[in-house]
């Protein structure tokens, strides 16, 4: 019966969390070959069926709970308080008295769906690390970046664009800019390399580094490469052999220490500059940093964590120029919303909120229960 079923099993496609997956039966001490083994391998086609294998149940996924207004605020909220904290420590007090103050006193009308409009603030502290400030740079990156996406892929029609994750691994003592230089080395090999010149042309990049306590108990900073890369190869043709090829070159490149890369599709350009663009926002583990690697993110605040390749930074050279020349038309002033009004997205009626961020926080989070009591 077991034979029966590794045959069955055999070279059969099935749906695992958004790949195909490749089930196959090998040998191993436990089984002896006679049980399928479930092999994963980067594809480029995500499926839409998100079917485990060998579940007899059909379990029904719980859909994740949105966080509230009060949660959202009071996350960011914590995360600038710890983060002026640590620059306290660092004996960085001035920028400590700016992060503290960014954002404090806040203006904003919201409905009790929890949609946010015309919010004003006193401050701004502008840091890379700061939520609210780095959020607001994404949205400026996604804003600009957008439009000349679009023209791009309109010129050429044939072009694919996809979003590449290539991973650096990483290296005991290893400082921020040291795996930075180290990544950004293996990256420039990597798009003068025939492969590269052949498969894409060109790709919007933005570098994201982490902190990992799995590996090394210190919690050792790693990068990774996150590319918006336009693709001239078809997707009939890019297929497991070619994947295999670009991992390959990926490793080459990097002297064998990197081999992961991970290929997703983007069907929404918008979505998809969005997803690029939010890596080089504020890290979501404020929390788990130490003094040691604030210490190292400050040495690069002249770093840029942004980049162009190939043909796309050629067309963006020559559309910034073409956007310079041309005269900007005024734009019509958008009337601001007053307390009473319809929300725009729900048309539930809008509420005014001009305080301190901590007592908009405990309002919001009264208004909230009442909110459930009714319901």
């Amino acid at each position: 019966m077991n034979e029966e079923i590794s045959l069955t099993l055999l070279n059969k496609n099935v749906k695992y969390r958004g790949f195909t997956a490749i089930v196959g039966a090998e040998k191993s001490s436990k089984n002896n070959g006679q049980v399928g083994r479930v092999s994963y391998f980067n594809t480029i086609q995500p499926t839409a069926d998100l079917v485990k294998p060998y579940s007899n149940r059909s379990r029904s996924v719980k859909p994740k709970r949105k966080k509230t207004l009060s949660e959202r605020l009071s996350v960011r909220f914590e995360t600038k308080q710890k983060l002026s904290a640590l620059y306290a420590e660092f004996g960085n007090h001035k920028k400590s008295e700016r992060i503290s103050r960014c954002g404090r006193f806040t203006e904003f009308k919201a409905c009790e769906n929890g949609h946010v409009f015309d919010r004003k603030v006193n401050y701004r502290c502008e840091n890379r690390l700061c939520p609210d400030c780095a959020s607001k740079a994404s949205y400026k990156k996604v804003l600009e970046f957008e439009p000349i996406i679009e023209a791009f892929l309109a010129s050429r029609p044939e072009l694919t664009p996809l979003h590449l994750i290539l991973t650096q691994a990483q290296k005991p003592n290893e400082d921020l800019k040291k795996a930075l230089t180290r990544l950004r080395k293996s990256v420039k090999k990597l798009i003068e390399r025939d492969f590269w010149l052949d498969n894409f042309a060109g790709s919007l990049n933005s570098y994201e580094f982490t902190i990992s306590y799995r590996i090394y108990e210190n919690g050792a900073i790693h990068y990774h490469l996150h590319l918006f890369a336009f693709c001239k190869i078809p997707d009939n043709q890019r297929n497991k052999q070619w994947l295999a090829n670009f991992r390959e070159v990926w490793a080459g490149v990097s002297n064998g220490e990197n081999k992961n890369l991970k290929i997703v599709p983007v069907t929404d350009i918008k979505k998809g500059v969005r997803e690029l663009l939010k890596y080089v926002c504020a890290p979501q583990n404020i929390e788990q940093f130490t003094v040691e690697h604030l210490a190292q993110i400050e040495e690069l605040h002249r770093c840029k964590m942004t980049s162009t390749f190939g043909d796309f930074h050629n067309f963006v050279t020559d559309y910034r120029a073409k956007e310079k020349q041309t005269v900007e038309e005024p734009v019509e002033e958008r009337t601001e919303l007053c307390e009473g009004d319809a929300c725009p997205t729900c048309q539930k009626p809008l509420k005014s909120y001009r305080k301190p961020i901590e007592t908009i926080i405990i309002e919001l989070r009264e208004d909230e229960k009442r909110m459930e009591l009714k319901i």
